[in-house]
């Protein structure tokens, strides 16, 4: 019988950052506020890695807010991810990119910088799958990961996972 302390993994954490925590308006804060009877606080960045470690995690964060971003803003907080990602990657094992499907092929440019800039991080690609078909899809299909518009998303995530 194994009697070690159990690995978790958590495939979907938010950001505890200031820059990447995901209520940004004061709208949003208020809604917390108001919904969770909770004020944000916010850590820095190796806090963030700590507590994970600290409590046995390893997990993928989501930057929810960037897919509501024009590309060249989004870009940005990508960058900081991936960085954030590659200091930390006992803590961090990736992060979700989430792409408006609306971006089309700057959407799908910005996916390939970001497999090409991620290191060994693990990437979960975020996008509605009636929007990968409409939109996306008409560009990945064959076009980068090959396969069918359905399968866009698995293409993505396993192609990233494998190094290909």
């Amino acid at each position: 019988m194994n009697t070690s302390s159990p690995v978790i993994v958590d495939f979907h954490s938010h950001w505890g950052t200031r820059r990447g925590y995901p209520y940004r308006t004061e709208a949003e804060l208020a809604h917390q506020r108001r919904v969770w009877k909770q004020e944000a606080s916010y850590v820095t960045e190796e806090e963030m890695a700590t507590y994970f470690r600290k409590n046995g995690v390893q997990t993928m964060l989501d930057l929810g807010f960037t897919k509501y971003l024009p590309i060249e803003e989004a870009r940005e907080f990508h960058h900081y991810a991936i960085e954030t990602q590659k200091r930390f990657p006992d803590a961090i094992l990736g992060n979700w990119l989430q792409l408006d499907p609306r971006t089309g092929a700057a959407g799908i440019a910005e996916l390939e910088r970001w497999i090409g800039a991620r290191g060994d991080g693990f990437i979960g690609l975020c996008v509605p799958r009636a929007s990968i078909k409409s939109v996306m899809g008409k560009a990945i299909t064959g076009k980068t990961f090959g396969g069918s518009a359905s399968n866009a998303t698995w293409h993505a995530a396993n192609g990233a996972m494998s190094g290909s």
